[in-house]
């Protein structure tokens, strides 16, 4: 996910590829409210979904919420570290 020293070249690509389609949406995003960027991002992961057999939607949004909250506490983790900080 973060820690990119023990992924393979290929894993790191594929990070790369992400941070750089986050950085993408984001801006688009940003100026948004709460309730669309949500609205967005749900949209956006039901087409996902939806493109995967009904066998494996399950499977997937479980993947999905378990890699949410790992995502979630990691950010949250970061933020507390910079809050920490002396100015």
């Amino acid at each position: 996910m973060h820690e990119t020293d023990e992924l393979s070249e290929a894993d790191r690509r594929n990070t790369d590829l992400v941070q750089q389609t986050v950085e993408t949406i984001q801006p688009l995003l940003a100026v948004r409210s709460p309730e669309i960027q949500g609205a967005a991002l749900a949209d956006l992961l039901a087409i996902y979904i939806a493109g995967h057999s009904p066998e494996q939607r399950l499977k997937l949004m479980c993947l999905h919420i378990e890699t949410l909250s790992k995502l979630v506490d990691f950010y949250d983790q970061t933020r507390e570290a910079c809050d920490a900080k002396p100015a």
